[in-house]
């Protein structure tokens, strides 16, 4: 797993902290506090679950901007834009943990599609998780990756 560590342990405020300077301005998070809650839920839950919490927090931040209440079109909902008839244990929205179900995803897509002696094809991975069963278009991916390397970059300064 990559990620800022201190004495062993990823840092999900550290995270949160950088991604959110670097993706809003401090007068609309002044007035928006939930963002940085629901980026702190997201980066925890990523490393309880062994997952890279940088690409969790991307990800995130590309599907909703860390909007818990995010709808799209297509009926995904939450910080991870999870749709509940495939991701949640109930299949279905209410009573499921929409973040822990956008993580167990990447999880179950990270083991499909990386072998025991490569690192992750987190390109494949996030095409896989935004479009399906086919990757029909790497644009969001690439944009993702791009968000999750400018992240790494801003912790290494």
């Amino acid at each position: 797993m990559d990620g800022q560590k201190k004495e062993g342990c990823i840092m999900p405020g550290l995270i949160c902290a950088i991604t959110l300077s670097l993706f809003f301005n401090q007068p609309y998070l002044n007035n928006h506090p939930e963002h940085e809650e629901v980026c702190l839920e997201v980066a925890e839950k990523a490393i309880n679950s062994d997952l890279d919490p940088i690409i969790a927090v991307a990800l995130s931040y590309s599907e909703s901007r860390f909007t818990r209440a995010a709808r799209s079109n297509v009926g995904a909902v939450g910080p991870l834009q999870v749709i509940p008839k495939w991701t949640c244990p109930n299949r279905r929205k209410k009573g499921c943990d929409l973040v822990q179900a956008g993580v167990d995803t990447l999880i179950k897509l990270r083991e499909k599609h990386w072998g025991p002696l490569a690192t992750p094809n987190w390109m494949k991975i996030i095409c896989h998780y935004n479009s399906g069963n086919v990757c029909l278009d790497r644009r969001f991916p690439r944009l993702v990756l791009k968000r999750a390397e400018a992240i790494r970059i801003a912790m290494e300064e």
